[in-house]
């Protein structure tokens, strides 16, 4: 695929979507790379969203350079506001702080999401906490180092 390129935090979080997924939503996707990746791949369908108008203008804006726009349902709007119940297997939320990936993940049970792969750029050590209290199942973690930061990713398994 020609376009976006994912350096290795996005990487990672790519890596961790389950091969099971066939619709996939990501939230708060920013200049939209992660989201075309995951659309590259047969047989996932994605959506991608943005809260902020500017956000959103830009998404779309690479989406469309990217000769992608058939590939993604581009939606404006908050966390899983704009995914009906059941409408996605999975959602990934990254390059955002701990506080605001887990008020995403609270709405998973409601929208019968099945994963949540997570990656936190700040208060990383509040999301398995968070997870357990919830009786949640990590089923994988991984570290990545880019620009001699570590961020950890997490997929789990939604329990409604």
């Amino acid at each position: 695929m020609r376009g976006p390129r994912l350096g290795k935090r996005l990487g990672a979080v790519l890596s961790l979507v389950p091969e099971a997924a066939r619709t996939v939503a990501d939230v708060g996707a920013g200049h939209g790379a992660l989201g075309a990746r995951l659309a590259a791949k047969a047989g996932i369908n994605v959506i991608a969203t943005e809260a902020r108008t500017g956000p959103y203008a830009e998404l779309c804006r690479n989406v469309s350079a990217w000769h992608m726009r058939d590939r993604l349902d581009l939606r404006q709007g908050s966390g899983l506001d704009v995914l009906g119940s059941g409408e996605v297997d999975a959602v990934v939320v990254a390059g955002v702080s701990a506080r605001t990936a887990l008020d995403v993940c609270s709405q998973a049970p409601a929208k019968r999401v099945r994963w949540v792969v997570i990656q936190c750029v700040q208060g990383q050590g509040e999301v398995e906490p968070w997870l357990n209290a919830r009786g949640w199942r990590v089923l994988c973690r991984v570290d990545v180092r880019e620009r001699r930061r570590v961020y950890p990713t997490w997929l789990a398994e939604v329990v409604a």
